[in-house]
């Protein structure tokens, strides 16, 4: 089950929280989070979280980040994974599931620099739990990802590995 929220209810736009007078995403509260992921545990479903929020261009996630994402794992996710930021963040590994506040933007071009480097999750999971994780560099150039070689892929992987370090996990090539 692939559980998909916001974390801003933001304005009347479409792309913001739903409410009863218009479609928009689910706010991804902790209480949310947490009802939508004992739901789907019940069905015997395996809950994966995505989250879109965080501050932008921060390198580091913030606590509301990371307790949206932990109350998923703390429920029963094996993955609960981010994006928002525009910048990579570290992963960590939380009561044995994958937790990533931030992949960067992924599809999503700027003229900045470092919001040009983003990554891909590969998650082994057997029999609804988190097993392991591959990440795969990739680089967004003219709105294109593509698989991320040479200095960009150095980028990557310096974020992701540099920052991951501080959350516990030891990254291996």
């Amino acid at each position: 089950a692939m559980l998909g929220f916001v974390g801003w209810e933001g304005s009347n736009g479409a792309h913001q929280v739903a409410t009863a007078d218009k479609g928009g995403a689910a706010f991804g509260t902790r209480g949310q989070v947490r009802r939508s992921v004992e739901r789907e545990r019940k069905r015997r479903n395996v809950p994966v979280l995505q989250y879109h929020g965080g501050a932008e261009y921060i390198d580091r996630p913030s606590e509301t980040t990371i307790g949206r994402l932990r109350e998923a794992v703390e429920q029963g996710a094996p993955l609960a994974i981010g994006h928002h930021p525009h910048l990579v963040k570290g992963v960590e590994v939380y009561r044995k599931a994958l937790v990533a506040p931030s992949i960067g933007n992924f599809l999503f071009d700027q003229q900045h620099p470092r919001t040009h480097v983003t990554y891909a999750i590969r998650a082994i999971l057997e029999k609804g739990r988190f097993l392991r994780a591959e990440f795969v560099p990739v680089g967004v150039i003219d709105y294109r990802p593509m698989p991320a070689v040479g200095a960009i892929r150095e980028r990557v992987l310096r974020r992701l590995f540099g920052f991951s370090v501080e959350r516990g996990p030891q990254l291996a090539m």
